[in-house]
């Protein structure tokens, strides 16, 4: 008898000593938090700054019948000719979250902004009669509307596509002899300045700044189609070409920009 209350009393010390044991133990072993749901719904601004570089297919036409020449002939077609510079941008747009049915989280939203740009280099054309010119032709500013859907890596990344309308502006190009352009005769020739509308596609990635809460920064790639127009050439100087207004020559156009990006943006609702 004595041998079982001895063995009764050792055992219920041993359970008293693990379940002491096990409640120091118990913090140890607390659950951590979830992890943070961030929410992308939203407006933003944001402001940055990037390269671009402009490919620009040229070729000299007439527009005023000539003798032995009809109009709408191409004297010089094929010149392929290109601009680079750097630009700043800013823009404005909203965002939506939701979950998509391929699984995890999608972004989708609509933006607006604009670039101001010193994208330039070196332009040939002018006028056959006396012979092709060269100017600096310069992209000065563009804008853009456009969409975006995007995919959420994890809560803190997402990637996206966009796409939309925009529209650039290409200042006036003064010519001076191709022959001797270092000495920069003038020939009193000039392609007007113009703006052109077309489409842009592109994507980038944006991820949240952790350690300021509606910090984010963008990176985006864009590819802008202006489409073909023509201009015709001016004389803006008797003295130099013999007239003065529109000449016999124009110049059909065709323009594509590529521009890469980075911005950082600000969200007003975004809460994690």
């Amino acid at each position: 008898m004595r041998t079982i209350l001895l063995s009764a009393v050792a055992a219920l010390a041993v359970s008293i000593g693990a379940s002491a044991r096990a409640a120091d133990l118990r913090p140890l072993y607390k659950a951590a938090p979830p992890a943070p749901v961030y929410n992308w719904s939203g407006c933003y601004v944001g402001a940055g700054g990037g390269y671009g570089k402009s490919s620009e297919e040229t070729a000299l036409v007439s527009v005023r019948a000539l003798p032995g020449i009809p109009v709408g002939t191409d004297f010089v077609d094929g010149i392929t000719q290109g601009d680079t510079g750097w630009l700043a941008t800013a823009q404005v747009g909203c965002d939506f979250q939701f979950a998509g049915p391929i699984g995890g989280n999608w972004v989708v939203g609509a933006f607006v902004d604009g670039d101001w740009a010193d994208i330039h280099g070196r332009h040939t054309g002018g006028d056959v009669n006396i012979g092709l010119q060269q100017g600096e032709e310069k992209l000065s500013r563009s804008w853009a509307a456009g969409g975006r859907l995007g995919w959420l890596v994890n809560p803190q990344l997402l990637t996206y596509v966009s796409g939309g309308f925009t529209e650039a502006q290409f200042d006036s190009v003064n010519y001076v002899s191709a022959l001797f352009p270092a000495i920069g005769a003038p020939t009193g020739l000039e392609l007007p300045g113009r703006t052109q509308q077309g489409w842009f596609l592109g994507g980038g990635v944006e991820y949240a700044i952790g350690w300021l809460p509606g910090l984010f920064v963008k990176t985006e790639y864009r590819y802008a189609d202006y489409g073909t127009v023509t201009e015709t050439v001016n004389c803006t100087s008797a003295a130099l070409c013999g007239l003065a207004g529109p000449t016999s020559f124009a110049e059909r156009l065709h323009p594509t920009v590529q521009t890469i990006t980075t911005e950082l943006v600000w969200r007003f609702n975004w809460r994690p």
